[in-house]
């Protein structure tokens, strides 16, 4: 089985970054869909880092979207702003088939949620910034299935 912490939104949250990938226990990388990508070299040398550009991420040298191969199954990464998933997730739905992927893993909205669109997966695993930290993981077991969790952090501890 292989298993990725994903974070967004973190917005400086370097602490709840530790905290969540400490929680986490045995992953093979960790995510993190934008608004403060920087925030991630708290990481350097713990783990692998898949890392995208989001809307607060001035001067980042990270794309803006990556689709990578986890697992045996395609994993599109997005921050969503750019996808307008305030708005809703039509577009989101439609950009992931449109690059094959068979889950999308996106942020910009601090909520966490968890949707099909058709048979790709749409994720969003919260914020680890504000009033309720959350992070997911997201499993990808021998047969290929994909599972996804939500936790939350306590605040401030």
């Amino acid at each position: 089985m292989k298993r990725l912490l994903i974070i967004s939104d973190s917005h400086g949250n370097k602490k709840g970054i530790i905290r969540a990938l400490e929680a986490a226990g045995d992953i093979d990388a960790v995510v993190h869909l934008g608004d403060l990508d920087r925030d991630t070299a708290c990481l350097r040398g713990r783990t692998r880092v898949y890392s995208v550009r989001g809307n607060c991420d001035m001067g980042s040298v990270n794309k803006e979207e990556r689709l990578v191969s986890f697992g045996g199954r395609r994993i599109l990464m997005v921050h969503g702003h750019k996808q307008r998933v305030k708005q809703g997730l039509l577009r989101l739905g439609l950009y992931a088939q449109e690059k094959n992927a068979d889950a999308v893993l996106y942020g910009h909205t601090h909520i966490p949620k968890e949707v099909f669109s058709g048979e790709v997966l749409l994720y969003n695993p919260g914020a680890l910034s504000g009033m309720r930290p959350s992070y997911g993981i997201l499993e990808v077991d021998d047969n290929g299935a994909i599972r996804v969790k939500t936790y939350f952090l306590a605040p401030n501890s």
